[in-house]
């Protein structure tokens, strides 16, 4: 077994206050601030961002063995964007994504997308979604944080103002990671679920042959395929319970805003602790109204 680099020291939260008090927040939610930042413009910050990604992956085990979780797509142009969650109250960095636009892909290779390590884009993909799309990965709510319990609505807010910041925006997409302490068994119910229950109208994102992993095909309840979001989710628990485990939040976040979104291929990614990804594509037309009004319509 690989022994553990030590995690790298915390970074002095005054330092992460002097750089993003510079900054103009995208949104705020009860007192905590939302912002989009290059990393060029944060590098304490950064360094932060990256220990905390580090620490939480590790704890799920995965992770990179680093004392950083950090690399070229952080920094080098054109650079993933940070979009992360501070508390000015606390000096605490509650919750991150990183994200890259698609569109920036047609000019400057499809390299600059981390999923393009895992997935073959299909033509479908690249005519009709990326053009039109954010890529977003690295998603992460700081447990430490006093706030934590906030991280992924105030994630999800900074989502709608980066809709608004960019109109032509009709899609996310990325991959969730499923952790290799969640058991095959787990993992195969996972991966059936979400691709039987939100399969792509045709195929988008394909694994690479030699890291695809491959599910078999489930029975799924007929009245599931009428159900609310919340009636989904409330049955992939079941399902889980007896597994001895339960929904990854971040996948439990994606499955919430509506039955719309399209869940394609899972790849095993062999530069995050082997765990898996599994990748989805979210059409902002198919959210629900409940959702759109909470967190990407509302003017803030």
């Amino acid at each position: 077994m690989q022994q553990a680099i030590p995690l790298a020291a915390a970074v002095a939260a005054e330092s992460m206050q002097a750089e993003l008090g510079g900054l103009t927040p995208l949104a705020t939610f009860r007192g905590l601030l939302i912002f989009s930042a290059d990393a060029s413009d944060i590098p304490s910050t950064m360094q932060e961002i990256g220990r905390i990604r580090e620490a939480v992956f590790r704890q799920a085990g995965a992770g990179r063995n680093l004392p950083r979780d950090l690399d070229d797509l952080d920094y080098t142009a054109p650079a993933y964007q940070q979009l992360l969650v501070w508390d000015p109250e606390r000096l605490q960095l509650v919750a991150m994504y990183r994200y890259q636009l698609g569109w920036l892909a047609a000019d400057a290779g499809l390299h600059i997308l981390r999923t393009s390590q895992l997935f073959r884009y299909s033509e479908a993909f690249r005519a009709q979604v990326l053009p039109y799309a954010i890529e977003l990965g690295r998603s992460v709510v700081n447990p430490a944080a006093a706030a934590h319990t906030l991280g992924f609505f105030a994630l999800w807010l900074g989502l709608g103002a980066l809709l608004r910041r960019h109109p032509r925006l009709q899609y996310f997409f990325g991959n969730v990671t499923l952790y290799p302490q969640l058991g095959e068994a787990a993992m195969q119910h996972i991966v059936q679920f979400c691709q039987q229950l939100y399969p792509p109208p045709e195929p988008m994102l394909q694994a690479l042959p030699e890291l695809l992993y491959r599910s078999k095909p489930m029975m799924v309840d007929a009245e599931l395929l009428h159900s609310a979001p919340s009636e989904r989710i409330k049955a992939l628990q079941y399902g889980l319970q007896a597994l001895h485990c339960r929904v990854p939040p971040v996948l439990q976040s994606y499955l919430s805003v509506g039955n719309g979104i399209w869940f394609d291929d899972a790849a095993l990614d062999l530069d995050f602790g082997a765990a898996y990804e599994q990748s989805i594509i979210v059409p902002l037309h198919a959210l629900s109204h409940a959702f759109r009004q909470r967190f990407l319509d509302c003017q803030l």
